[in-house]
């Protein structure tokens, strides 16, 4: 129901899905996060969230963060995987290694959306073998 995008800071998973919506039709992850602060404000009128000490201004980092980790998420939920990633460091740092994963597993296997090898849409990666 709520996916980690910084230490201590969740998001709805409806609301990341609302974002990965937006990007998709051509919404930057700035946009995402400038609409969400617009919105918050809208609504928070009055109130001050000054005493906490997490903060509460949504960052376009984090909006990536989502839109990456839902399409991790997603990939090993249709590979019957559980994504698996360290607990600590950054977080830029934390998906690298099922990024890299799945980037790997895209170049040598291709994907099921993109069913040619036109030289207008992708690169053909050529094995040694």
């Amino acid at each position: 129901q709520y996916i980690q995008v910084a230490d201590h800071q969740f998001v709805e998973l409806q609301l990341a899905m609302h974002w990965m919506d937006l990007m998709q039709i051509a919404i930057s992850a700035t946009n995402c996060a400038n609409l969400y602060a617009i919105a918050q404000t809208r609504h928070n009128l009055g109130d001050s969230d000054d005493h906490w000490q997490f903060g509460n201004a949504l960052t376009t980092e984090q909006v990536w963060d989502c839109f990456m980790l839902l399409a991790l998420l997603d990939d090993h939920q249709q590979c019957n995987e559980s994504l698996v990633v360290p607990h600590d460091g950054d977080q830029k740092n934390r998906f690298m290694g099922a990024m890299y994963a799945r980037n790997t597993w895209i170049v040598l296997q291709g994907q099921d959306e993109l069913p040619h090898t036109c030289l207008g849409c992708m690169r053909i990666f050529k094995s040694p073998d």
